[in-house]
């Protein structure tokens, strides 16, 4: 399969799941903990992806 395809349906899945999430997350946590748990994750993916990468110098 073309890595075109799985990129698409990856990022099809993630963003079809993300009112789900949000609707769970508002639910059980207040605005300032989606923030930082959203920060935190996000800074973590950045930074794999620079690990990933090898240009984490």
């Amino acid at each position: 399969m073309n890595k075109a395809y799985i990129y698409a349906l990856s990022a099809t899945l993630l963003w079809g799941s993300t009112a789900a999430v949000v609707k769970l997350l508002l639910k059980n946590l207040n605005s300032l903990q989606i923030l930082l748990f959203a920060s935190f994750f996000a800074s973590l993916s950045l930074f794999i992806i620079v690990l990933i990468q090898k240009k984490s110098r």
